[in-house]
């Protein structure tokens, strides 16, 4: 996951997403122990009933593992294996978010306003949602930790660049 610099362009954080993304596959995983749990329980009583539900309780217990089995692989693991591998980057220049081969980049020439959107109950140096305005709409930025700080850093490497160009649909304009 190495991020191609421009000449003096240098990272200034590198940063994971708040681990507070992983909230919603953790609940996941607790939901499907005690649905599967519940469905082993109703299984362990099925012979009981004789005839062809007795023949057919392995097969029904093998259906229920191998459910689970995808289940997780797709709402737990691929969820975290996503989060891992997801990269937050400021640098001198621009935010990157890196997810693959193609990063998100927003350069902070272009940036009108930085807003910090905290997580609720994240507190005050919690995650959240960072929000930079541009002349071309809105780039947000879910569970940045410690958003406040983020937002902060954001528009001081915004005023450090000094006087930008304006952008209009895609060209630039030099300022009068």
């Amino acid at each position: 996951m190495k991020v191609e610099l421009d000449g003096t362009e240098r990272v200034v954080v590198r940063t994971l997403p708040h681990a507070r993304a992983l909230r919603a596959p953790a609940w996941t995983l607790v939901i499907l122990m005690a649905v599967v749990g519940f469905l082993m329980g109703l299984l362990s009583r099925v012979p009981a009933l004789g005839g062809r539900w007795a023949e057919a309780q392995p097969f029904l217990v093998i259906a229920v593992w191998v459910l689970f089995g995808f289940s997780v692989l797709g709402w737990v693991i691929t969820p975290i294996w996503r989060w891992s591998r997801r990269r937050i980057i400021f640098t001198t220049r621009r935010v990157l978010v890196v997810q693959g081969k193609h990063p998100r980049e927003m350069p902070f020439l272009m940036v009108t306003g930085v807003t910090a959107r905290p997580s609720v109950g994240g507190g005050a140096e919690g995650p959240g949602t960072l929000v930079m305005d541009t002349v071309r709409g809105r780039f947000e930025i879910r569970h940045v930790p410690d958003v406040r700080k983020a937002a902060q850093l954001s528009r001081w490497l915004r005023a450090r660049l000094g006087v930008a160009p304006e952008y209009e649909a895609g060209t630039v304009v030099a300022r009068r």
